[in-house]
């Protein structure tokens, strides 16, 4: 993650990504990484499944 960190940073982008809530042990990693969580939604299928996720930011080097 640090190396996107610093390619992002490098050429004025952002990295925000989604996941789904149930997969515990990649948020865990996420951030542990540095990745912070700031909004939760639901991700709709085409099916009226859902599942809640949020959705993680990882802060840019200076």
């Amino acid at each position: 993650m640090e190396a996107a960190a610093n390619y992002a940073r490098t050429n004025g982008l952002a990295i925000a990504f989604d996941v789904i809530l149930k997969y515990r042990a990649a948020i865990r990693l996420y951030e542990r990484l540095g990745a912070e969580r700031i909004a939760d939604l639901a991700h709709e299928y085409g099916d009226g499944f859902t599942e809640p996720a949020a959705v993680y930011v990882v802060p840019l080097p200076n």
